[in-house]
């Protein structure tokens, strides 16, 4: 992932992810120093955890939430059930940026 002023991600939630599954039903997942996630939207059921050893516990998100972490590299897992046509759209970046990507 491209460490730049900031990223957007959108993940459709058609598709099932679940914790500690492998292969087809594997978490989304992806390795960054961004210390900064806001969900801009999400019309569906998702949930993330971040760790910067070993698995963090998950937690539910909403659209508009913020969610600040620490510089270091970590683990971000997002996890859904299946919702055909339902997706969730995340900016990842820098706090000492976020008020330019809000």
């Amino acid at each position: 992932m491209n460490e730049s002023l900031y990223s957007y991600i959108e993940l459709p939630l058609s598709k099932e992810r679940k914790k500690g599954a492998d292969s087809v039903l594997a978490p989304f997942e992806l390795i960054t120093k961004l210390d900064y996630i806001c969900v801009l939207t999400l019309d569906g059921t998702a949930s993330l955890a971040f760790s910067e050893n070993g698995q963090g516990d998950y937690f539910p998100l909403r659209a508009g939430m913020q969610i600040k972490m620490s510089s270091k590299r970590k683990k971000v897992s997002i996890i859904n059930d299946a919702q055909p046509g339902k997706s969730l759209c995340l900016i990842l970046g820098r706090q000492k940026d976020a008020e330019v990507i809000r």
